[in-house]
């Protein structure tokens, strides 16, 4: 049975199914030297996989961190990583069209599952940061919150002729009904 929720603990990514009281670790997802923290975890569309923003302490970074989002199969095995990120991930979600993830930079991308080059979506203003985007049944909107003094909510139009940010309102929780 696919699992109903993921979480990331200070040790490793659990998973519970509907049919299970407990969660359990996903085997392979310790948290060992040079991650140092696994944050976001979302779950794939068909239940079967894990997303995840992996924060690895690192010499070759002029920040000394670096931020990956990475995949782990929910029977076990060993991280994958998808992609990096230029800046700390502010959210992502997993949806038929692949990751989606917003990050201090100032973007939201979309990464197909088996890894690549992350496909700009939008950059929001300078003065914002776009934060917990969300895939919508079907794939073809994400639904996002941005920061610039207050939250707000943001439609994502993706049309192959336009891609727009359009404000819709005050977002105190997702728009999915999720807090």
């Amino acid at each position: 049975m696919a699992p109903k929720s993921c979480t990331s603990r200070a040790v490793a990514c659990t998973v519970r199914s509907t049919s299970d009281l407990e969660a359990r670790p996903i085997p392979g997802s310790d948290i060992t030297p040079p991650v140092i923290g696994m944050f976001d975890p979302a779950l794939s569309p068909d239940g079967s996989a894990v997303a995840f923003v992996a924060g690895s302490s690192s010499t070759s970074s002029r920040t000394g961190f670096e931020v990956t989002i990475e995949r782990i199969a929910v029977a076990g095995g060993s991280p994958v990583s998808i992609c990096p990120s230029e800046g700390l991930v502010t959210g992502l979600d997993w949806g038929a069209d692949g990751v989606v993830f917003a990050d201090s930079s100032g973007k939201i991308q979309r990464v197909s599952q088996s890894g690549g080059k992350p496909e700009l979506l939008v950059k929001v203003d300078d003065n914002e940061i776009p934060a917990h985007p969300q895939m919508l049944p079907g794939g073809l909107s994400v639904v996002q919150r941005r920061q610039k003094g207050r939250t707000r909510a943001g439609a994502l139009e993706q049309r192959p002729d336009r891609r727009a940010l359009t404000e819709v309102g005050p977002a105190d929780d997702d728009l999915r009904g999720r807090k």
